[in-house]
């Protein structure tokens, strides 16, 4: 569930030959890579981490762990793959209710409604003239028809 944490583990033997082992976590949703070394004592390797996935997406996250190590012949590097599916939460937490983001959203809402307004308004200053033209020629039609007294048509 999205902002649960995830155990991942891996292990593996050491094998011969093969000196100065690193590993590096990539959890895929753009964090740093979790990254760390063995020494060369270590003949059975254990690797754990945890990592929390704060979104929800539809598709799996590719988790890779990548092992690599020095031989007489030179680097060599293992890489392991899985996926991590990510549910989306179900309501609201109250840990996502604080003020900091609540006053946030209510700066952008009330700037995007000034944006608006401020953009009617300049619309209705462009379209004036039309307004006015439009205005000045229903005025006229309506004292003329007054001023020659068109009689309204009777219902009968």
């Amino acid at each position: 569930e999205a902002g649960s944490e995830v155990d991942l583990s891996a292990s593996f033997n050491r094998p011969e030959g093969v000196s100065e082992i690193s590993y590096s976590w990539n959890f895929g949703d753009g964090s740093a890579p979790v990254e760390g070394n063995f020494a060369d004592s270590d003949t059975a390797v254990q690797v754990d981490t945890t990592h929390t996935y704060s979104n929800f997406r539809p598709n799996p996250y590719v988790v890779s762990l990548t092992v690599t190590g020095q031989t007489e012949v030179g680097e060599v590097e293992v890489t392991g793959e899985l996926l991590v599916f990510v549910r989306e939460t179900i309501g609201v937490k109250a840990a996502d209710l604080d003020a900091g983001s609540t006053v946030r959203d209510a700066v952008r809402t009330l700037q995007s409604v000034g944006v608006f307004l401020a953009k009617a308004g300049l619309w209705l200053l462009i379209l004036s003239p039309a307004w006015l033209i439009g205005g000045v020629i229903v005025f006229v039609l309506i004292r003329r028809r007054s001023a020659i007294r068109i009689p309204r048509r009777s219902a009968d």
